[in-house]
């Protein structure tokens, strides 16, 4: 099928072009999406990038699939944005390939294709599938040495080889001791940025529920979505696939700070018809916004900048509106503790206790994820209990992550979807 917003790169592209194959009958749902932000504002993310190098994303997957289409993009990019070859493959949990599995991904019949800036692009559908459980890789070569502007970082999922094209290598080659200093520091790996995918979208035979996590770094993180999809995995095999659209320091109403460029990305309200409404197959939809909102105003975004109850309330049900218009489960997740700080007083301490209320009580919501009462302390101070949180006293540690995904009521999930 066509692909919108991509180019040939004429004088670059492969002379043979692949059969196309037409859209096959069945169901799609995706099992992986990413909310785009600019990856080169970190500074240890942007002082390596994809440019020049091999991106191997390892996803598995809880759906079946008998095809296969990837939405590329380029949505933060102010340049053109070049792919000399990309492919899917099955693999082992540590990202080898099973070299007679690879199957090249193209655009249009051609191997090599370029994307115009702010722009996204689906891939032709390509025979490929996997079983739920199963393991693949999507290879993306970028034969330019620019910087590789959009993307995200979501959890551990990504590698980085050493310059050159290995889309087909079953071993990627790559330096990964950055890589593993960084997550012992931070929990999180912020030298890989997931770069230039939107969605991989499984053509199924059977109908299945998409979550899309939309929230912030708490989202973004993966340590509390890890181990939230493995428990629906584990209840709910072959039917539900889920999907974290968090970014860090997200906000509901504003964007990124000016200081930040986009590395917050847009205002939720914003990428929402984007990321969220965009999301193939969607079902359930899980809002995690609002704590940057309090946070932020006053340290990295301007004082006036502070959310209140009242413009909280509003974009909340304004989003859970259209979600509902689409037939789609909607449940919010209350704000979690987090210790007094410089620009988080007392009075924002109780803003967040307000807007946690409103989560509980609004009728516009379909559940609630009460990440708050998972976490806080007994004794009613702020912040989180013992050894549930970070260093930094905001964000969840792997076992605060544990702790509220035991929290959520899978039966929430259970595939009773409007329309």
């Amino acid at each position: 099928m066509a692909a919108t917003g991509f180019l040939c790169a004429a004088p670059l592209c492969y002379n043979k072009k692949m059969d196309r194959i037409h859209e096959p009958a069945g169901h799609k749902h995706a099992v992986f999406a990413l909310a785009h932000t600019d990856v080169r504002v970190l500074p240890i993310g942007g002082a390596l990038s994809n440019g020049g190098r091999t991106l191997r994303l390892i996803v598995k997957s809880n759906v079946r699939a008998h095809h296969v289409e990837v939405v590329f993009s380029n949505k933060c990019g102010t340049e053109d944005l070049h792919i000399g070859a990309a492919s899917l493959a099955a693999c082992d949990e540590a990202g080898n390939l099973f070299p007679d599995t690879l199957v090249p991904l193209t655009v249009d019949g051609i191997q090599y294709f370029r994307l115009e800036p702010g722009q996204d692009g689906t891939s032709d559908v390509c025979d490929f599938a996997f079983e739920p459980g199963n393991h693949f890789a999507l290879n993306i070569y970028y034969p330019k040495s620019d910087h590789v502007q959009s993307g995200n970082w979501v959890g551990n999922r990504a590698l980085r080889s050493k310059p050159g094209n290995y889309a087909a290598d079953p071993h990627l080659s790559g330096p990964h001791i950055l890589s593993r200093f960084v997550r012992t520091v931070v929990n999180s790996d912020f030298t890989v940025p997931i770069t230039s995918v939107s969605q991989i979208i499984a053509h199924s035979p059977a109908p299945a529920r998409v979550i899309g996590c939309f929230g912030d770094s708490i989202t973004q993180q993966s340590n509390w979505t890890g181990p939230f999809y493995k428990l629906l995995c584990k209840r709910y095999p072959g039917a539900v696939s889920l999907c974290n659209l968090g970014i860090g320091g997200n906000r509901l109403l504003y964007g990124s700070p000016a200081a930040l460029g986009q590395l917050n990305g847009e205002a939720g309200v914003a990428r929402f018809k984007h990321d969220l409404l965009g999301l193939t197959g969607l079902t359930h939809a899980i809002l995690a916004l609002g704590t940057n909102d309090i946070g932020l105003p006053g340290a990295e975004a301007p004082v006036a900048e502070l959310i209140t109850p009242e413009a909280y309330e509003q974009a909340m049900r304004g989003m859970a509106r259209h979600l509902h218009e689409r037939g789609v489960k909607v449940y919010a997740a209350t704000l979690c503790p987090r210790v007094l700080a410089k620009s988080y007083t007392a009075p924002r301490e109780e803003l967040r206790q307000q807007m946690n209320t409103f989560i509980r009580t609004a009728e516009c919501f379909d559940g609630v994820l009460d990440f708050d009462r998972a976490l806080r302390r007994a004794d009613g101070k702020p912040g989180m209990k013992q050894h549930c949180a970070l260093p930094d006293g905001l964000h969840p540690s792997p076992f605060g992550g544990l702790v509220m995904a035991k929290s959520i009521d899978l039966a929430l999930f259970n595939g009773d979807v409007n329309g």
